[in-house]
């Protein structure tokens, strides 16, 4: 017993709060999964489609059968794998009669436990971990007694544990950015955990979220080679976790130019095998699907946005380009404005769930539903600014020290350049695919395709807010201000969805 008492580690209070946060993410979207996420909107209906064809058939459907065609498979298998296991593994329900108590029991058990392993004391490090245990044991065992009586809800259970992931990897990421300040940090990632993107899809049958979490697995390994000193087996790492993307979304081919071009560039020779060793990996990985795609299509990058009667036959209007509505941004953020605007609609579906994910389409929106979305809209102006401020000021900049070479590329500025030639690139490609395929009703506009994003911007966030607090007090208050106001409105308008 004195053994696997000094065996237990000790967590500083940052990683206790890190635990906190995922299982307070875990609790809420479990919520969102057992109540709206049965609806099956953004595509989700089209993907739990695509997976049962792939079970029986081992193959992608035919266009003609599912618009998700030429999607990769990757999440369909793990989907397949998940609702296997749920079928055969046994499980022992607790029950409490509320549910909504038994989250609250299960969310203090992990507090607990998570600040338990913060103590100096062995026994009480023990009974954290003991505490951890149960919590996981019991959280399985309910994702397993869910799993048993609603079909394919499981796959649903895997995005939303993706969408934890996301959130945990990007705190590690944001360690990389400013070791030691492990707080900003844990702000980093309370940032992308209240994107409402986030939870929007880790309640849906949908891959978005699984990709985005691999596709952090792959920045985070390669800023940590940057910081390290390149090692081949970081790149290895790094090119295992962005084939493991290739096989989820076709976006991880700009995930790897992004970051392997800027660690070529400026590593220079030390990070020669680093990178050898990363793109002979993504090829091993990547390269069996990307074969099938090329069988399949004539083309591995395969888009199903070029369907016969499905583009506009001259294109977008101006008025696609260059539209600004602030006034109906901030009154009216959702269905039907904006149908066809893309700078609007970008917006109002990155705050205010256009779409209507999170409110059944909007076919019939609550006093509730419009209130918080139009206060979230308003607010998620100041977060745009901030975002783009900390590009402009922070990711930017060591771009171009690194690309100009006027230093010895610092560490630093590496791995800033690589968050903004990730996040400046990727939209680059959004949006040439959202001109380049004009869709009816500008259906394409989604910031679902950039998901895999949010850790850059939810960074470049935080530097801007961080630069603002070292300049003016008066800016942090209000800054502090605005993120109550919206934390508030997030959560009122969680609370009248998922009830």
């Amino acid at each position: 017993m004195t053994l696997t008492i000094r065996a237990v580690p000790r967590l500083s209070t940052t990683r206790a709060s890190l635990v906190v946060l995922a299982a307070v993410v875990a609790v809420v979207g479990w919520q969102g999964v057992t109540t709206i996420g049965r609806d099956f909107s953004l595509d989700a209906r089209a993907h739990l489609a695509y997976t049962q064809y792939f079970g029986h058939h081992l193959a992608p459907p035919p266009a003609s059968d599912n618009y998700e065609f030429s999607n990769p498979p990757l999440f369909a298998i793990v989907a397949l794998a998940a609702e296997g296991a749920v079928r055969v593994l046994p499980s022992y329900p607790l029950e409490l009669g509320q549910s909504g108590l038994a989250r609250a029991l299960w969310l203090a058990l992990v507090a607990a436990g998570a600040f338990a392993l913060t103590r100096a004391g062995r026994r009480l490090r023990l009974a954290g971990t003991t505490a951890l245990g149960l919590a996981t044991v019991w959280g399985l065992d309910e994702a397993l007694s869910l799993g048993k009586t609603q079909s394919w809800v499981s796959g649903q259970l895997v995005s939303l544990g993706a969408a934890v992931g996301l959130v945990v990897v990007t705190v590690m990421i944001a360690e990389e950015l400013w070791p030691g300040r492990r707080w900003r940090a844990l702000g980093v990632g309370a940032v992308v955990a209240l994107y409402p993107i986030v939870l929007r899809l880790g309640i849906l049958f949908h891959p978005e979220t699984t990709f985005a979490l691999l596709a952090g697995a792959t920045v985070l390994l390669v800023l940590r080679a940057a910081r390290t000193g390149w090692s081949v087996r970081l790149g290895v790492a790094a090119g295992l976790t962005c084939g493991l993307a290739a096989w989820t979304r076709a976006s991880a081919l700009a995930v790897a130019v992004s970051l392997f071009t800027v660690a070529a560039l400026a590593g220079g020779r030390r990070a020669r095998g680093f990178v050898v060793a990363a793109v002979v990996a993504l090829a091993v990985v990547a390269g069996p699907w990307w074969i099938v795609a090329y069988h399949l299509w004539g083309n591995p990058l395969e888009s199903n946005l070029s369907r016969p009667g499905y583009m506009l036959a001259h294109g977008e209007p101006a008025s696609f380009y260059v539209s600004a509505p602030l006034r109906s941004l901030i009154l009216h953020p959702y269905r039907p404005d904006f149908q066809n605007e893309f700078w609007p609609k970008l917006h109002a579906e990155l705050w205010s769930d256009w779409f209507g994910g999170l409110h059944h389409l909007w076919a019939d929106p609550s006093r509730l539903g419009k209130v918080t979305a139009s206060t979230q809209s308003a607010l998620g102006f100041v977060f745009d600014l901030l975002a783009l401020g900390g590009l402009a000021v922070r990711g930017v900049p060591a771009a171009l020290r690194v690309a100009r070479k006027r230093t010895a590329s610092a560490d630093s500025d590496i791995r800033w350049a690589m968050l903004s030639t990730l996040a400046v690139a990727s939209f680059a490609v959004y949006a040439f695919t959202v001109v380049r395929f004009p869709q009816a009703e500008g259906d394409p506009i989604k910031t679902s395709y950039l998901l895999f994003t949010a850790p850059c911007w939810a960074a470049f966030t935080v530097a801007a807010w961080a630069s603002l607090r070292r300049r003016s007090r008066k800016a942090h208050r209000f800054l502090a201000v605005v993120a109550l106001l919206y934390l508030g409105s997030y959560g009122a308008m969680l609370g009248g969805a998922f009830t």
